[in-house]
């Protein structure tokens, strides 16, 4: 496998020396390195000869006897390893051993540097780094040797960019207080730039302070906040030396606080203590942007809030990380065990709802008030406490529409009533009147098509006549009046359902239907029919006839196909009309010895501008039909050859009659190009 993949590349080194053309190297030393190209991946050229520069400062793979005609490169590597793969070929040695050393250096750029690996001639060149980090190659001939070189690398392990960094530090600040940010590049694991340059938003705002170029910084918001309270705090990158990364800038929003104090009201009942109540309920009542931790988030209402007894509670807070201070002020009051009346709970159909710890559902709605007991402890009751009851009316209301039926418009059916309210349709609960409390229902019904609200549709049903999507919702409203503690409560609740119904098709008239037949005729001749006003057609008559084509022709008919024909038209909505006609079909005096006698002839066929017409016998007459039966032209001959101009006659097919005598003729059917 070695074998094989050594003369790939050698092919591939081949191709390359052939597209990109040989590079000089330069003898060099640490302090001129050259940068690595991100752009490319092979490095093909010949090992400068030696000429005295190099001092033996940097031997060869770290403890080389001596540095001949090193060439450097400089680099920073973006991942955690490296590789380079090394051809040497054709060398030249300067007086000694032929060869060329391969050398990593890690080390500040052109300072102190240390050998990390070294490969003798050609091989793979590989090394842990850290990202960021400045490293070195170092091609050096052994005891001067000039060879023919290529170096193989991946452009991708080297640093073109270095991601954006990641701000930590408090996403809220009290104004005039400090905060303390740190940046990092958590997708480069070890990547460390040399410096940071932190800077504020607007920088009127404040200022950064800190070590210079330091991975973190304290912003003191010590100047003009503005309008919308909002500052940037921003930090980007910065690396020494060369083969610089490109840098980008990022910015973390902070929100500046000015903390309000804090008032709020708690009313308990004696069995509630203890209580954990959180603070930033309160808190957000007066700052409701606040976001930030703080401390102490709790505070605890125990049993020495007495029963019947309202106190006043200051209680001071620091928002974490933001240096704010704030003040939240609780007044709370412990209500003595009584029965205390709560306001109707009103529910739509599968809800539930928590009171005083107890679940409610419709299944739990009645006209009669619901109770929960709620005891206090034992050492409340040496306090002269008592249980408190709370009572309450739960109410339910189910909604149900009646399924919308679908139907379609066409001719026949023209409008179609939708009822949204017909049998079965239920609502709960009914208007109620008692000594508890008055509740009252009030139904309203929204129609739409297609989206649309159709404004003043409010009734339960609907009478529609076009075809589209069809909606309905019922709302409905239920308004609880109640006494509690001599004190009017009204609640009301609304609960709506919806159903829709796709109407297809439309409601169009029937088709104005037309049909006409060339009737009366002779026998052997051609029965042109013709029918119009609509998109389908079907013809019925006599001898089992029928036909699809919207105008048939019947050819040699016989006396016997006389009699009346039927024409169904349709349209695309599948509306009809019938229109009848009648056939009248004569065995006329011509005759088929009198006409082979005559041995009549026309030509050409097809005809272009003259049509010639010639007989044994002497013509009487020539008449010219188009497919509908319409005669377009009519002569009396009184010869045996006559000539007619069809120049004028529009491309199409035509039947020519060819008059012996009265009833005496022979039909030709004609076709003009």
């Amino acid at each position: 496998m070695k074998k094989l993949n050594v003369i790939l590349f050698i092919l591939f080194v081949g191709i390359n020396i052939a597209s990109l053309g040989a590079q000089n190297f330069v003898e060099n030393t640490p302090c001129s390195a050259i940068c690595l190209d991100t752009n490319q991946t092979t490095i093909i050229g010949k090992l400068a000869p030696a000429n005295g520069i190099s001092l033996n400062q940097n031997l060869p793979c770290g403890s080389g006897s001596s540095e001949d005609n090193p060439t450097w490169w400089v680099f920073r590597p973006s991942s955690s390893s490296v590789q380079f793969t090394i051809m040497a070929t054709n060398c030249m040695s300067g007086g000694g051993a032929a060869g060329v050393h391969t050398t990593l250096w890690e080390g500040g750029f052109c300072g102190n540097i240390t050998a990390l690996n070294c490969i003798f001639d050609s091989g793979v060149l590989t090394a842990p780094v850290s990202p960021c980090k400045t490293y070195y190659l170092q091609v050096d001939g052994v005891t001067e040797s000039i060879c023919d070189m290529v170096i193989s690398y991946d452009n991708k392990q080297l640093l073109k960019q270095v991601d954006k960094p990641q701000i930590t530090g408090p996403a809220q600040i009290c104004k005039g207080a400090n905060g303390q940010f740190c940046a990092s590049i958590p997708s480069m694991a070890g990547c460390r730039p040399d410096s940071w340059k932190w800077t504020v938003e607007p920088a009127s705002a404040g200022t950064i302070t800190g070590p210079t170029g330091s991975d973190c910084a304290t912003l003191k918001l010590t100047g003009v906040i503005p309008s919308d309270g909002k500052v940037k705090v921003c930090v980007e990158p910065f690396f020494k030396g060369t083969c610089l990364p490109k840098t980008q800038k990022e910015c973390k929003e902070i929100e500046v606080l000015e903390l309000k104090s804090a008032t709020c009201d708690l009313v308990l009942c004696p069995e509630s203590r203890p209580v954990v109540y959180e603070l930033i309920q309160c808190i957000k009542t007066a700052n409701p942007t606040m976001k930030s931790p703080h401390t102490p988030e709790t505070f605890v209402i125990g049993n020495s809030f007495l029963p019947g007894t309202t106190t006043n509670k200051k209680i001071d807070y620091t928002v974490t990380g933001s240096g704010c201070k704030g003040e939240v002020n609780l007044r709370i009051t412990v209500l003595q065990n009584k029965d205390l009346i709560l306001p109707p709970l009103i529910l739509c159909e599968g809800d539930t709802a928590n009171v005083k710890g107890e679940n409610y559902s419709c299944v739990l709605a009645s006209n009669s008030l619901k109770t929960i007991k709620k005891e206090t402890s034992e050492m409340d009751k040496k306090l002269g406490a008592c249980d408190t009851t709370f009572k309450f009316l739960v109410q339910c209301i189910k909604v149900k529409l009646a399924n919308l039926p679908k139907g379609v418009l066409d001719c026949t059916t023209k409008s179609i009533t939708l009822n949204a309210a017909a049998t079965g349709t239920v609502t709960f609960p009914l208007d109620v009147s008692n000594t508890s409390f008055t509740g009252k229902g009030t139904r309203v019904y929204a129609w739409s098509k297609n989206g649309v609200t159709l404004v003043g549709e409010t009734n339960p049903t609907l009478t529609v006549t076009s075809a589209g999507k069809y909606e309905v919702t019922l709302s409905y409203t239920y308004e609880v009046s109640q006494t509690i503690n001599s004190v009017p409560v009204v609640v009301k609740k609304t609960c709506s359902k919806t159903t829709s119904v796709e109407i297809d098709g439309n409601p169009l008239s029937a088709p104005n239907a037309k049909a006409s037949v060339n009737s009366p005729i002779c026998a052997t001749t051609s029965a042109l029919f013709n029918a119009s006003g609509g998109d389908f057609y079907q013809w019925s008559g006599p001898n089992n006839f029928s036909s699809t084509i919207q105008n048939p022709i019947l050819t040699n008919v016989e006396t016997k196909q006389s009699g009346n024909y039927s024409v169904t038209v349709s349209n695309s909505t599948n509306c009809k009309s019938i229109v009848v006609v009648n056939l009248e079909v004569k065995n006329c005096v011509a005759t088929e010895d009198i006409l082979a006698e005559a041995n009549i002839e026309i030509f050409p066929n097809p005809i272009q501008n003259s049509l010639t017409v010639s007989a044994n016998a002497m013509i009487q007459k020539v008449e010219i039909s188009n497919s509908l039966g319409q005669v377009l032209f009519s002569q009396n001959a009184d010869n045996q050859k006559f000539s007619i101009n069809t120049s004028i006659l529009p491309n199409g097919i035509y039947f020519t009659k060819v008059y012996l005598g009265e009833n005496i003729f022979k039909e030709f059917k004609i076709i003009k190009e």
